[in-house]
């Protein structure tokens, strides 16, 4: 029954048993539908919200009775869903963006730790060689005293 809560409509009648319950579930929100509510007769409302729930596809669904209104229910209903798959997809390609760049920070660290230890290496192989070069230079200094 905590679904049930926050208008008088839906405290009035269980959730379970409320006509709105595949709207809900479609994703429209309480008070759009709770809006619709107030702005026609209430019998007129369930009947064009059932029929509505009552197709996939919100867009090819076309009815005869008070064709102005049903559009204006409609655009109303259609816009809300619409808004909310648009911000459900928004919030997907940033959390997919989220990752990407993630990721791409993970590989730049790896890149710059290998780079790192290259260079690192790279210096010890310079030092050694810098060692070897000294060692050398020793060792012919100590062979042109010897032979001079």
């Amino acid at each position: 029954m905590a679904d049930c809560e926050g208008c008088v409509y839906f405290r009035r009648r269980c959730y379970r048993q409320c006509q709105f319950k595949s709207l809900l579930q479609m994703g429209v929100k309480r008070d759009v539908i709770c809006n619709l509510k107030n702005m026609y007769c209430l019998p007129y409302v369930e009947r064009t919200l059932r029929c509505i729930a009552s197709f996939e596809d919100k867009s090819s669904f076309v009815h005869s009775f008070d064709e102005d209104v049903h559009n204006r229910m409609i655009h109303v209903l259609t816009g809300a869903v619409g808004a909310e798959l648009v911000l459900k997809e928004k919030l997907a390609d940033r959390e997919k963006k989220c990752e990407d760049l993630q990721r791409q920070i993970q590989e730049t660290k790896a890149a710059i730790t290998e780079k790192r230890d290259a260079n690192i290496k790279r210096k010890e192989a310079i030092q050694l060689a810098k060692d070897t070069v000294e060692e050398l230079n020793r060792t012919m200094q100590t062979l042109n005293i010897t032979q001079g």
